[in-house]
């Protein structure tokens, strides 16, 4: 159920969260399902370490949304 999470428009890099026991699975939709960005703990600051991902892993989701 991929339109379950939480949707995290308003933040570095927007992004599907649903929480999971203790962590939270930070995942983006793709034309095959989802692909799962990391697994947290629900004690990090989910916020900076979205931010701190490098440009190429933006290009490479931006990639696995368009099927290519």
């Amino acid at each position: 159920m991929p339109e379950a999470g939480r949707l995290r428009r308003y933040r570095a890099m927007p992004f599907l969260m649903v929480p999971a026991r203790q962590h939270f699975v930070i995942y983006e939709i793709v034309p095959e399902g989802i692909a799962v960005l990391t697994i947290q703990h629900q004690v990090r600051d989910i916020e900076s370490l979205i931010a701190e991902f490098t440009p190429s892993f933006h290009v490479e989701i931006e990639r696995l949304k368009r099927g290519s």
